[in-house]
């Protein structure tokens, strides 16, 4: 039993290591020796199959409109590339600088630092210099450096979305507190706070790799966490209809705690909700609210517990509705 559980956890490394386009020769010659084992060969294979069927229908996982938005902003990025020229590039930045967008450049060594961030309940969407994008959740910061070698991002705080150009000679890494994120090209968000660090891969394979253990390879539709250990969790199946729902303005549930809800829900709103009964907090919450506008999510709250909200200090109380 444990032969055949070694064996499959061999496979998924291999399969993952293939996806992800980085294979040196060595590798290569030791997959192919491993490979001579038809038991291995068997093992491979069915890891393989599994994975592929999980990244032809990862767009499907997806909420309608999130996948038509991949397809509309994949396609303009060729016509982009087809088109592009140094004059349409420099007006462009010129463009983004005005807008505020580019918070700062650092020149230091040989590579810039480029900077952005969102305010509490803003997103941004950013095309990169190899026309990779990243789009940026509520409160979030990133730093971008690229260099010859490497491409090369900082999640400070936040969340963050990114839809990688196939580059293998250059990977694409992804820093938090918590570890790092290495791919070639990808679909897959990282949401990074004090406590955890939370990789969620909607396509592809990306390697995540916390200081204390050894790297973990994780394939379309799986997530794992790490946090202030350095070590990481188990990598696990997830709902994308649910995780990046805020792609679309929304925060879903299902059957989560209302106190989760209510912490998640804050994330996004200037004045923070908050529980007078502490006992709801237990209460379960299934359903999809607003997180552009909070009066609407409050009146969503308001009707599916029977709520009464008044302001106080600063914060918006729930309380249960007088009889």
């Amino acid at each position: 039993m444990r032969e055949n559980q070694n064996r499959d956890e061999e496979a998924a490394r291999w399969t993952a290591r293939r996806l992800s386009g980085e294979m040196s020769p060595e590798e290569t010659a030791g997959f192919e020796a491993w490979l001579a084992d038809p038991e291995n060969r068997a093992a491979f294979e069915a890891c393989a199959a599994a994975a592929a069927s999980l990244d032809a229908h990862a767009a499907s996982l997806l909420a309608a409109s999130f996948e038509e938005e991949l397809h509309a902003e994949q396609a303009a990025r060729e016509s982009r590339r087809r088109s592009w020229t140094a004059g349409a590039l420099a007006a462009s930045l010129a463009a983004v600088a005005a807008a505020g967008l580019i918070a700062a450049f650092v020149i230091g060594g040989r590579d810039a630092v480029a900077r952005y961030a969102t305010a509490r309940g803003e997103t941004l969407r950013v095309s990169l210099a190899d026309e990779s994008l990243v789009t940026l959740n509520t409160a979030s910061r990133i730093e971008v450096a690229y260099s010859k070698r490497a491409r090369r991002i900082n999640l400070v705080e936040g969340e963050a979305l990114f839809d990688v150009r196939r580059d293998p000679e250059k990977p694409f890494l992804v820093a938090t507190r918590h570890g790092e994120v290495s791919v070639t090209g990808t679909v897959f968000a990282v949401r990074s706070d004090d406590a955890q660090t939370d990789v969620f891969v909607v396509s592809g394979a990306v390697s995540v790799a916390p200081p204390a253990n050894g790297a973990v390879m994780v394939l379309a539709g799986q997530r794992v966490a790490m946090d202030g250990s350095g070590r990481s969790s188990a990598v696990e199946a997830f709902d994308p209809n649910l995780a990046l729902a805020w792609r679309e303005g929304k925060a879903r549930f299902r059957n989560a705690p209302l106190g989760e809800a209510i912490a998640e829900l804050n994330r996004y709103f200037e004045r923070p909700l908050t529980l007078g009964d502490p006992s709801l907090a237990d209460r379960p919450v299934t359903g999809e609210f607003d997180i552009r506008d909070q009066q609407t999510a409050i009146n969503a709250l308001v009707v599916a517990f029977d709520l009464e909200p008044h302001a106080e200090n600063g914060s918006i109380v729930l309380e249960p509705a007088s009889r």
